[in-house]
């Protein structure tokens, strides 16, 4: 007979508070490994703001989100790029896919309007399309220093973006 999971209702993936390792199924045990080795192997950006989410002058600091909105056709996905120091939205993209094409479209976006001096730190968080080597690559090629939230920190952009 198969054990019985017990899951959060908003993530399948962890196992809820109050279950120890004796009681997670093998499934289980491997998701949390897989997620570990990964964790540990991927290289992430340090957190070069510390929730100082203010800037002295514009273009010293940018932040970057995706949130999403219902609408009659499905899901819509919006990426913003804003300027913490004016709050001001220089960037976005909007797709009903969430894909890392619908975040370098905002930061071309960004970039084009701003045109942005070498050292302008990029916050974002640690998603796949921020991650992607293609992303990576166009913040280098633009001397932006990359920041990402830190581990465990998933309202570290939200914040940024809405405060």
């Amino acid at each position: 007979m198969k054990k019985a999971t017990k899951l959060n209702s908003y993530d399948d993936r962890e196992p809820r508070p109050g279950f120890g390792p004796a009681e997670l199924t093998a499934n289980e045990t491997a998701w949390i490994e897989f997620l570990r080795l990964i964790s540990d192997e991927r290289d992430f950006a340090p957190n070069l703001l510390n929730q100082e989410f203010s800037a002295d002058r514009p273009n010293q600091k940018w932040a970057g989100d995706i949130s999403y909105v219902w609408t009659r056709e499905g899901w819509l996905y919006l990426a913003v790029i804003l300027d913490l120091h004016s709050r001001r939205v220089i960037g976005w993209a909007a797709s009903s896919r969430m894909k890392r094409d619908l975040a370098i479209r905002a930061l071309n976006m960004a970039i084009a309007l701003r045109r942005p001096p070498r050292g302008c730190i990029h916050h974002t968080d640690r998603g796949s399309q921020y991650c992607s080597h293609d992303y990576q690559k166009l913040l280098r090629q633009h001397g932006f220093q990359v920041s990402m939230s830190g581990t465990g920190n998933c309202y570290d952009c939200e914040y940024g973006i809405a405060a």
